[in-house]
């Protein structure tokens, strides 16, 4: 087949590359687009494309898609999603299959606040939540998440704009800096997990494979290893349930983590390919032969 991956300079887009430079995908072709120039191995082409959030950017991929022939189109970049989604619900890519879910639930996942709202209905485990809009000031935020909180962009991906805070000790003009458009989660102060699920076609069994973040001296994730099938079968059940919930399909990738009390809970999703997917090999492997056969639901026009 061939491929083209969005972003490829990403976190997500290098872990698909590593899969690809396996000799077991060797007969696919791999064409890589990114805002920057890029040079791999790996790659039979690359091309340099507008960023994700320029109106012009479907339309420069359409142009890539057409001219190298491209029979599967994989994103990766949170921020892109929702533009591919319609875009493949017109037909833009045809005949082209697009690895993404339908643009409703896409827009569903990509709203960070909207995610928890479903989850919550859906009795999914969730950190306490809220908006800076629903308050006047700090002290109705501790009510609401409790002293130790996180302040996230509603939108995107990665962890620009995402924050710890602790509202009752805020000023006033602090509280007046803050963006109104901002998700505000309870802290979640335990281990942090990046669940990887694949929900097939059809009543084909979905594959989740868990991986654990490892934490450095300054508490960021600094390394990440797979974690055995028997082990925190809550944690994938959980993330196996929000993939569910939000109605997705393909690639999922579930970021959840501890709270104080030990429960696990879900932080956000993201329908695409995650960035420890070069951990679950499988999942690359199962959308591949699914592809192959034709049988992934929603990646054609038909």
């Amino acid at each position: 087949m061939h491929i083209l991956i969005t972003s490829i300079q990403g976190p997500a887009g290098q872990a698909l590359l590593a899969q690809f430079a396996e000799a077991r995908h060797s007969h696919h072709r791999v064409v890589g687009v990114d805002v920057d120039p890029v040079d791999h191995p790996v790659l039979h082409a690359a091309e340099q494309v507008p960023p994700a959030s320029d109106p012009t950017r479907i339309d420069r991929l359409v142009e890539i898609v057409r001219r190298h022939d491209i029979d599967v189109v994989i994103p990766t970049v949170e921020e892109e999603l929702s533009h591919v989604a319609r875009a493949t619900e017109e037909c833009r890519f045809y005949p082209a299959r697009v690895v993404i879910s339908e643009a409703e639930n896409v827009d569903l996942a990509c709203d960070k606040y909207q995610t928890m709202l479903r989850l919550e209905q859906a009795w999914v485990p969730i950190p306490r939540f809220t908006c800076p809009s629903h308050h006047q000031g700090p002290s109705s935020v501790v009510e609401a998440v409790g002293e130790h909180a996180i302040i996230k962009p509603r939108t995107g991906g990665g962890s620009l704009g995402v924050r710890e805070l602790h509202p009752a000790l805020l000023r006033e003009a602090e509280w007046l800096d803050i963006e109104e458009d901002s998700l505000i989660q309870e802290f979640a102060a335990g281990q942090e997990f990046a669940s990887m699920v694949y929900l097939p076609p059809g009543d084909a069994p979905p594959t989740v494979v868990v991986v654990e973040a490892t934490c450095g001296p300054d508490d960021k994730a600094s390394d990440a290893h797979r974690l055995p099938g028997d082990i925190c079968p809550e944690v994938r059940r959980i993330a196996l349930a929000a993939a569910r919930t939000l109605g997705l399909r393909g690639p999922v990738d579930v970021d959840l983590r501890y709270l104080a009390d030990g429960r696990p809970v879900v932080l956000e999703v993201n329908a695409r390919f995650g960035a420890d997917t070069a951990h679950a090999p499988e999942i690359l492997d199962a959308l591949l032969q699914d592809l192959t056969a034709d049988l992934v639901p929603g990646l054609s026009p038909d």
